[in-house]
């Protein structure tokens, strides 16, 4: 090999070298950086050693102690990654080791307890939040209820309700149930609004569950106006990255957002009334439309659909496939099963507008913004409201960006107070 070509190589292999170990500097400073603003601080996979005596409470006399295998049932999946442990300013853990290494899984599960303390007779639930692996704490007020209904194994057969999978989080951990039981809570807990959020496209099992926290704490949690207690029900549907090319996969998911709307329409039709809200964010707003567009034959005519007998519908930057709005343009416009529909847009959203460009347009009309269509009351979305949030967050796509918004958060609380003054 020419002595050039030895040299580029090996200027390439120290290249490379250098490359990873910045990058293992920066991932361990933003996980350290995440969220001191709350008052937090970050210890990244440091193996803590609990003293037997004295034992973990006396730590922190405000933790209430359970068993490491107890713990671990709490959580709604195990980690791959190195854990990022969350301590409040000024809880000394104590250490065995001054060396860096990945802790045991029964040790980080109880340090995860300590962790994730909050206020008395409120739920709280650990979760990992980003790619870094760095996990976070949510509190649930006492007064809200939080529901997992997932249909990723519903694919084969949408309309199989003996696929649901049903969780309710009851004391800090998920305990199966069943979509009868969601399905009572809804009818005879009349002082909790049900809200039903539906996730977008790249989404797998863990992240939904943890991007569906960051809708509930941002919006409702962290909102200091007056709201309804709420019943959150987090739709889950199978929809993470499946082909290495972006636009295959897209058309995947965009086929199966439309089949998905027959699981959806199962699960509304099992809730017994339409005193409910139903957000989609991103993908999840073709979800949420397919569903109507099922539903709406069911109904007997428009005339006879009072207020109380319409769902509240909220569409969170709807990333829709144009193939999908050219079937739906112009059709059941007019919709008996729509009270109002909030529809929430950012102009600058890139991954909004770069699916605009690639994907491929069957009718002309598909070259207008989803909004704008919306507007001339040309999809079945019922009487709108509309939202431009570009000058109060990035042109990231992201629900956490979303949620953060403060039009957005009164928005939304907005949509819960509606559902809240139904009187059935």
């Amino acid at each position: 090999m020419p002595r050039c070509k030895l040299i580029n190589l090996e200027r390439s292999k120290c290249c490379a070298k250098w490359v990873s170990v910045v990058g293992l500097v920066i991932t361990g400073f933003l996980c350290f950086q995440s969220d001191r603003a709350d008052g937090q601080i970050r210890v990244r996979s440091i193996e803590p050693t609990l003293n037997s005596s004295p034992d973990v409470a006396s730590i922190s006399p405000a933790v209430s102690v359970i068993d490491a295998s107890s713990a671990t049932e709490a959580l709604p999946f195990e980690s791959q990654t190195a854990p990022c442990f969350e301590f409040p300013v000024g809880l000394s853990v104590p250490f065995s080791s001054p060396h860096i290494k990945i802790a045991t899984a029964a040790t980080s599960a109880a340090t995860e307890i300590i962790a994730c303390q909050g206020q008395p007779g409120h739920q709280n639930i650990l979760l990992r939040k980003n790619v870094l692996g760095c996990k976070a704490c949510y509190t649930i007020p006492s007064r809200d209820e939080i529901w997992i209904v997932s249909v990723r194994d519903c694919v084969p057969d949408p309309e199989n309700v003996a696929l649901f999978k049903v969780l309710k989080l009851e004391s800090n951990r998920w305990k199966s149930t069943t979509l009868s039981a969601l399905t009572t809570a809804h009818q005879c807990d009349t002082q909790r609004a049900t809200m039903m959020y539906v996730h977008g496209n790249q989404t797998n099992y863990e992240y939904a569950i943890a991007r569906g926290f960051q809708f509930y704490n941002n919006l409702f949690v962290d909102y200091d106006g007056p709201r309804a207690p709420l019943r959150l029900v987090l739709w889950v549907w199978k929809s993470e990255r499946e082909l290495p090319r972006l636009y295959p996969d897209y058309l995947i998911k965009s086929e199966r957002a439309v089949l998905m709307g027959k699981t959806l329409t199962k699960t509304l039709q099992a809730m017994g009334n339409r005193k409910l809200a139903v957000v989609g964010f991103s993908l999840g707003a073709q979800v949420v439309m397919s569903s109507l567009e099922q539903l709406e034959p069911n109904c007997q005519s428009a005339s006879l659909s009072s207020a109380r007998d319409q769902y509240q519908i909220a569409l969170i930057a709807p990333a829709t496939d144009p193939a999908y709005v050219c079937d739906v343009i112009d059709r059941n416009v007019e919709t008996s099963i729509v009270e109002k529909s909030t529809v929430i847009v950012n102009s600058d959203d890139r991954a909004v507008k770069a699916m605009r460009v690639v994907v491929r347009r069957e009718c002309p009309e598909a070259r207008d913004r989803f909004s704008k269509l919306a507007r001339c009351r040309r999809l079945p979305l019922g009487p709108i409201e509309f939202f431009e949030v570009s000058q109060e967050i990035s042109r990231k796509h992201a629900i956490e960006r979303y949620t953060k918004a403060p039009t957005v958060q009164r928005a939304m609380n907005r949509v819960l107070n509606r559902v809240a003054a139904k009187v059935y």
